[in-house]
């Protein structure tokens, strides 16, 4: 594994401050997010939600099960998303 400075906590920190600042000083003006964002969002919580399940797996889980589990993971938030948004997130990439 490649060890690494972990420079993406302070920024998250700070969208998530500035989103909960915005929500309570604006409750009602919407962000201007677009589909972009949502994938640009999305991306973060999976890769986020995928490592952390890993760092909280069953030690004696093999390969094929967490394999398994990160496919679930991945194709559970892809409907939810196409579901609540009306969005395919693999369309973003095309």
């Amino acid at each position: 594994m490649i060890e690494h400075e972990n420079k993406l906590t302070p920024v998250l920190k700070e969208i998530h401050d500035y989103l909960w600042e915005f929500n309570v000083n604006a409750p009602n003006v919407q962000h201007g997010f677009k589909e972009a964002d949502l994938v640009y969002a999305v991306k973060i919580f999976m890769d986020t939600l995928l490592e952390v399940s890993f760092n909280n797996r069953d030690k004696n889980d093999d390969i094929k099960k967490l394999a398994a589990k990160a496919e679930f993971i991945g194709s559970s938030i892809r409907e939810i998303v196409k579901q609540y948004s009306g969005f395919d997130l693999p369309d973003f990439y095309k």
